[in-house]
């Protein structure tokens, strides 16, 4: 049960996206954080999110070979390409075997669990990834040649990763900066400043 208004590290409310209870940094799918919250229009939304600060993957290797890539696609092809997947097909697992595209994708198959398996009511789940807009390295390097032929047009991580699933909506990057200036915005003061304070000491947003 989520005890907090955000639970990190998380892997399922039951079971993780592998099977059985899971744990952190043990063959198992996790999130940084997740929040669950209600939107204006009345809907039972989860955040799943995922941070990156200083991260780049710039020669990323293709992980889908060996006895570790037969291991990946035992784990991950029927989930992804269920008929519940958020992924639209265009796309094969295979593409996708390259990070930061290998996280994503399974962070997307964690909230289709979540959908799937009704967890704290939602109806809608999100992956959002966090990261620095002057962190380029990371946002504008697309490290599968097959992304990169398939959508030439894309330049962003986030815009191959949009490309590939059928409510592009359901996955967004934003940065640190973004975030913390929303929950100025929206909050001011009060019984946040003192953690608004700290951000703006320590990050300068």
């Amino acid at each position: 049960t989520v005890s907090s208004p955000v639970e990190f590290e998380w892997v399922g409310a039951e079971s993780c996206l592998e099977g059985g209870p899971g744990t952190r940094g043990a063959n198992t799918t996790s999130a940084d954080a997740l929040m669950v919250g209600v939107t204006d229009t009345g809907v039972r939304r989860a955040y799943v999110f995922e941070w990156k600060y200083v991260e780049e993957y710039v020669g990323a290797e293709y992980l889908g070979a060996g006895k570790s890539g037969v291991t990946r696609r035992r784990r991950y092809s029927d989930l992804y390409s269920a008929a519940g997947s958020r992924f639209n097909g265009i796309v094969s697992l295979d593409e996708l075997l390259y990070e930061p595209f290998y996280q994503i994708m399974r962070l997307c198959l964690l909230a289709d669990k979540m959908l799937r398996d009704k967890e704290f009511g939602v109806i809608e789940a999100k992956v959002v990834v966090v990261c620095p807009e002057g962190n380029i390295a990371y946002r504008e390097t697309i490290t599968s040649p097959a992304l990169k032929t398939r959508f030439p047009a894309a330049t962003t991580v986030g815009q191959a990763i949009k490309s590939s699933l059928r409510a592009p909506e359901c996955f967004t990057m934003t940065s640190p900066e973004a975030l913390v200036t929303a929950v100025r915005q929206n909050h001011g003061a009060g019984e946040l400043s003192e953690w608004l304070g700290y951000q703006s000491e320590r990050y300068g947003y």
